[in-house]
């Protein structure tokens, strides 16, 4: 391209617009990412939690597309609390991965996660869903139990790609 006689400024600057857009793409998960995993304890502070959710689309993205998941965000209201975000980051992640690979598990058509965080009254509701075929009755009591899972050995291994 600048190798050329003479060189072809237009495609040189293209290529340097979308190099420009990667890097400030990339910068920004970067920090995302910090934001997930530097925070450790403290108290409680105000958060947008559907902000929070909507900026781990920086991290899903990639594995959403690949997949070809279709997410939908739904926000009404004000939906700022009093927490910790590192937490709730580490649990929106959770629920999404868990969504994701459930969809793929079960290939599930079209698959779907619609991610709402809304006012309703003095709180905020925060849902995660998908049009998977959802948890198995007999599993539902256990499923918010520590440390349990519903995946067998071979789709954790194939949800690691």
């Amino acid at each position: 391209m600048l190798t050329e006689q003479p060189p072809d400024v237009v495609s040189a600057l293209d290529v340097l617009k979308h190099q420009q857009e990667d890097l400030a793409r990339m910068a920004s998960i970067v920090s995302t990412m910090r934001g997930v995993f530097s925070e450790s304890g403290g108290k409680p502070h105000p958060i947008d939690l559907f902000a929070l959710c909507k900026n781990l689309d920086l991290l899903v993205n990639a594995q959403t597309n690949k997949r070809g998941i279709h997410i939908e965000y739904v926000h009404e209201g004000d939906t700022q609390i009093q927490a910790r975000a590192s937490e709730l980051q580490q649990v929106a992640l959770n629920l999404m991965g868990n969504a994701f690979d459930a969809l793929i598990a079960h290939q599930t058509k079209d698959p779907r996660v619609r991610i709402s965080v809304r006012r309703l009254d003095a709180q905020v509701v925060w849902t995660v869903e998908d049009n998977g075929p959802g948890i198995a009755p007999d599993l539902q009591p256990e499923v918010f139990n520590i440390l349990k899972t519903t995946k067998s050995e071979r789709s954790e291994e194939h949800t690691s790609e």
